[in-house]
């Protein structure tokens, strides 16, 4: 094999790397051969045809100026290339259903790939699966599935600021058939709870993924502010998709009201603890005691 320039590509190479710039989804798709497929490690596996430009087009929505750029020397002969390359954006659109942080990133990787006569036939990216996320200022938690009787996983906590104690909850528990899906659950999840984030009398909501189930605990001020929740378009997508044959193995939807709620809250003069309702949120020393938000 010998070093090569940019211009000096295989030409699949080349109207591939040119269709990633001109944000082609289809383009980018119609230079694999039949069968060929792409995989790198946040694919979730294998792509193939429209599958491939559907990957495209997500990293295009969360940077939609995103560039890739030959990063070195690239060693190719008729059938095999290692292109390294840079890959550079601007994250400006929503990331698996967070808000955009705004921050620009600079990530490195390499393919290889393989080519025919009939176009590529595979193209295998490599990079580091925590530099994206590390970059955008994500944490990346690295642990097993499950240890004995205990499954591991992650949660994420939304506040709206408006503080109060609940006068009811909410939970939901879906359970995906497969880890995309269960990927897909979380999406939705992440937009309903941006639109709830604006709805008067909600509190705060906790989310935990364990595996392939997903549990949302979400508090209210009252009990018809639940209903709010029929405003949500994300929500109302989800509904229709659950009860339809689009969305999950099945789950528990529930609603309660609560019928005594005790805030407590250590005072910082004393050291006392206040519950803070009793005490009309002055501790008996005289200093005033006010609640954090631990829903």
């Amino acid at each position: 094999m010998n070093d090569t320039t940019q211009t000096d590509l295989p030409l699949p190479l080349q109207r591939y790397l040119e269709a990633w710039n001109s944000h082609d989804g289809p383009g980018i798709a119609s230079t694999f051969a039949p069968g060929g497929f792409y995989s790198d490690p946040a694919s979730s596996g294998r792509l193939t045809g429209a599958a491939i430009a559907r990957h495209a087009e997500a990293l295009w929505q969360s940077f939609p100026d995103l560039h890739f750029s030959v990063d070195g020397p690239v060693v190719a002969d008729t059938k095999t290339a290692y292109m390294p390359w840079k890959m550079n954006g601007t994250n400006t659109g929503s990331f698996h259903g967070l808000p955009p942080t705004g921050k620009t990133v600079a990530l490195a990787g390499v393919d290889l790939v393989r080519l025919s006569f009939e176009g590529i036939e595979s193209v295998t990216g490599f990079f580091d699966s925590r530099e994206l996320p590390a970059q955008l200022g994500l944490q990346v938690i690295v642990q097993p599935h499950m240890i004995g009787p205990f499954s591991l996983g992650t949660s994420t906590r939304v506040v709206s600021g408006r503080g109060g104690s609940p006068g009811a909850f909410t939970v939901t528990s879906l359970e995906g058939r497969t880890p995309a899906e269960t990927e897909e659950i979380g999406k939705l999840g992440r937009e309903t709870l941006m639109e709830m984030i604006g709805m008067d009398g909600f509190i705060a909501a906790t989310v935990v993924t364990c595996g392939n189930r997903q549990m949302t605990f979400s508090a209210w001020e009252r009990q018809d502010d639940v209903a709010r929740m029929r405003n949500s378009e994300s929500h109302a997508d989800a509904v229709g998709r659950f009860y339809g044959k689009d969305l999950a193995r099945g789950g528990v939807i529930g609603s309660f009201e609560t019928t005594h709620v005790m805030a407590m809250e250590r005072c910082r003069k004393c050291g006392k603890m206040v519950n803070i309702e009793r005490s009309n949120g002055r501790c008996s020393c005289g200093q005033e005691v006010a609640p954090a938000s631990y829903w």
